[in-house]
């Protein structure tokens, strides 16, 4: 383990605290240091806080508790397009925090920050301490996530550390030796049915879409649809999946056609379908591309991205909302879940668990539930899920 060192910073003076290798004695500091922020009234301004978080308690086994009123200027500024380094200085910090309170999308954002980043940052602490087995390492392994580490909004995930995991790309080999860190255990996983096209519907208040949604298999109603005088079956399903969304996304005929290996005239035939199928919908996509300002695009939850390409804002203004609300939804089921169940992943728009076999049914059942749930910022989503178990 290599020595670090906190550094605090107050209008008075600085301190240098070196995070001690002996557990004993980082622990005495930790509890110092906790003691010494203790007051509500204390104001935290930080830098990335769920680092130092997920460090405590990977090293102490308990949460770090701060009563005061936290703010992460790395949240704020990546949330709103920009790309800086932490602060050099707390002078330098207030600078750039004054500069964020004054634009046009602070409140929203601080709503946001307030209702779903913070608590975000004490359970993804939580994750990335639960550990899980590898069978050929023989080592306990962990996740490794960076906040707001995607352009639409995903959290970023990436083997950080020597003994990481990668949740985002893990092979079939790779997934079979994870196992559970319980004797009798079992992982549940739970995924979104259709949510960028949910997500959609929502924002576009398309009647059609949702109409469709609302039958057992979306993709096959839209191939029915479509191309009526082929019965659909689980190759044109999948087919139907990789056209519908590239098409509201602005992907070109051509480009299409050589993606399903179509003839032009068909895929043009196909794309003129949608578009008189789902004019609603397509109407507010080009609205969003249309709304453009200074190469800016703005999702509905105020999140700012900056795009050379405009056709691209087609994409963020669906997946940038959807990444918030799976986030939402995951701070809901980490709060929800009994003691005994641990979310170990999360990866886009699904989430693993895990517990002993015992649990599972009572689990997946909650979990479902949680997920399926909506909030204030999105009461009108429609939200399914599909939940498996295994080893």
């Amino acid at each position: 383990m290599k020595t670090c060192k906190l550094f605090i910073c107050t209008k008075d003076y600085e301190i240098e605290v070196p995070l001690d290798v002996d557990d004993i004695k980082f622990k005495q500091k930790i509890s110092y240091l906790q003691a010494f922020l203790a007051s509500e009234n204390n104001f935290l301004f930080c830098w990335n806080l769920k680092n130092l978080y997920t460090y405590i308690k990977g090293r102490t086994g308990v949460d770090f508790n701060f009563n005061g009123r936290i703010i992460d200027l790395y949240f704020f500024e990546s949330y709103l397009g920009n790309n800086f380094n932490k602060p050099k200085s707390l002078i330098d910090f207030k600078n750039r925090l004054k500069v964020l309170s004054k634009d046009v999308l602070w409140e929203q954002v601080y709503n946001i920050y307030n209702c779903v980043y913070l608590s975000l940052i004490k359970n993804l602490s939580d994750i990335e301490t639960t550990p899980l087995v590898h069978k050929v390492k023989k080592s306990k392994v962990y996740s490794y996530y960076e906040i707001d580490g995607q352009v639409n909004g995903r959290l970023k995930c990436s083997n950080y550390f020597k003994n990481c995991y990668n949740s985002h790309t893990l092979t079939f080999e790779e997934k079979s030796n994870l196992k559970p860190p319980l004797f009798d255990g079992s992982f549940i996983s739970l995924d979104y049915k259709n949510m960028e096209v949910s997500v959609l519907q929502w924002l576009s208040k398309d009647k059609y879409m949702l109409e469709l949604l609302e039958t057992d298999d979306f993709y096959q109603s839209v191939w029915n649809i479509l191309i009526p005088e082929v019965a659909c079956n689980p190759t044109h399903r999948k087919t139907c999946k990789e056209i519908f969304l590239p098409v509201f996304y602005g992907m070109g005929v051509d480009s299409l056609s050589k993606k399903i290996n179509w003839p032009i005239n068909n895929v043009k035939k196909i794309i003129n379908k949608i578009y008189n199928m789902f004019p609603t919908a397509m109407e507010w996509m080009i609205d969003q591309e249309n709304s453009i300002k200074n190469n800016y695009a703005i999702d509905v939850f105020g999140r700012r991205r900056l795009f050379e390409e405009s056709y691209k804002i087609r994409n963020f203004a669906i997946q940038s909302p959807a990444s918030l609300v799976c986030i939402d939804r995951l701070n809901k089921l980490k709060e929800s879940l009994d003691t005994n169940v641990k979310v170990c992943m999360h990866i886009h728009d699904g989430y693993i668990l895990f517990c002993e076999k015992s649990n599972l049914e009572k689990s997946c059942l909650k979990a479902k539930n949680v997920l399926e749930e909506t909030s204030n910022f999105y009461a009108d989503l429609k939200l399914k899920t599909v939940c498996s178990v295994g080893r």
